[in-house]
């Protein structure tokens, strides 16, 4: 299933893309939205030894099209060798045909680089101090062996975890930390969804003019959603007027007098989610320097965070009439009123008569 994602944005630009996304009832529009798009650098890592033998992990980023942010990823596929001469895409887990990544999910968000190296470190009981490069590549090549091991099924080798840390003040002490955070990833995960990067509403397609139109919810990648409308008004289950709505919140609409269609558009910053599945497109960057090895490159995973903006866009069709203000007294009131205004005359006139007469028979006197 094909996500909807950002509109042109911070650091990652998806120009021209709007990431409309309905659920439940309410209508969407079915334009497909621009993917993300970038290219892949790589620099030299430490040599991972599990049991199918030694694999570098090399330390991979990723830089969107339109930023000069790298972002840090991370290999779900052991077996392909990575080509950083192709232009890589963003694509849905489904489609990446990678096992268990609902656990790499979970090893993404409680390791590096969403949780410090240090703390990380300390939080798997590491004792070692590190410098601030080497405890980034403890972290670093940890989260690697951890991911291959649900994605590829490889088992690091607890007894000798990596080599080629020779640079590094204290190898063993390495050694022993990698191995230690990896067992604390592995041994701790568990299934995490797959990000979220749209909007999306639920609520009825239609109403009529003289009612409140709703409960209409809206769901974001997290936080509020702002909102505007055209051609009614947006309200609250109170009927106080509203702007904006939280993260799963809801709203109505009071419709304005003779409209046929209400407009509502909701906008959202989003976090470019941590999980976000990348593979090569097949084409060339034009800057290329890199051999031609090969026509296949491995799939990635977005380890880092960037901030972005989504866009939804509901239609509510209105039928009906609009209700007519009350301005005056019911109909049981009004017949009441009139007997008593018939009453009250018909009294006057009694009296206007007796008057009359008496006037009558003084004269008489």
């Amino acid at each position: 299933m094909k996500k909807n994602w950002l509109r042109a944005a911070v650091a990652f630009t998806a120009a021209g893309a709007l990431g409309i996304g309905m659920a439940g009832t309410a209508s969407a529009d079915d334009e497909e939205p621009t993917p993300v798009r970038g290219d892949i650098t790589t620099s030299a890592g430490w040599i991972i030894n599990h049991d199918g033998g030694s694999t570098q992990a090399a330390l991979i980023s990723i830089t969107p099209e339109g930023s000069e942010n790298a972002v840090t990823a991370y290999c779900i596929d052991i077996t392909t060798s990575l080509q950083p001469k192709f232009i890589y895409e963003e694509g849905a887990w489904d489609g990446s045909n990678v096992a268990n990544l609902p656990q790499v999910q979970w090893v993404l968000h409680n390791s590096y680089p969403s949780v410090d190296p240090a703390t990380l470190l300390e939080t798997a009981g590491v004792e070692a101090e590190f410098n601030e490069d080497e405890a980034m590549r403890v972290a670093y090549t940890a989260t690697q062996a951890s991911v291959w091991s649900f994605t590829d099924g490889t088992n690091l080798n607890l007894d000798d975890p990596v080599s080629g840390t020779a640079s590094v003040s204290a190898p063993d002490e390495a050694d022993a930390a990698v191995a230690a955070v990896y067992e604390y990833l592995t041994s701790n995960a568990t299934e995490m969804p797959e990000p979220i990067t749209e909007i999306t509403f639920d609520g009825p397609t239609s109403g009529d003019l003289s009612e409140k139109i709703g409960p209409f919810s809206v769901t974001t990648p997290g936080g509020d959603a702002a909102l505007t409308v055209e051609n009614g008004k947006l309200v609250d289950a109170d009927d106080n007027e509203i702007d904006a709505v939280p993260n799963g919140g809801e709203f109505y609409i009071r419709p304005d007098d003779g409209v046929a269609e209400i407009t509502v558009k909701a906008s959202a910053t989003v976090t470019v989610p941590t999980g976000t599945v990348f593979m090569s497109t097949g084409e060339i960057r034009e800057t290329s320097t890199f051999a031609d090895p090969g026509d296949e490159s491995q799939k990635l995973i977005l380890a880092g965070v960037v901030e972005g903006e989504t866009e939804a866009e509901l239609q509510i069709e209105v039928t009906g009439e609009p209700k007519l203000p009350v301005t005056g007294l019911s109909l049981t009131n009004s017949l009441l009123l009139g007997a008593a205004l018939l009453i009250a005359g018909a009294a006057a006139l009694i009296i206007i008569r007796r008057r009359r007469t008496a006037a009558t028979w003084g004269d008489a006197a």
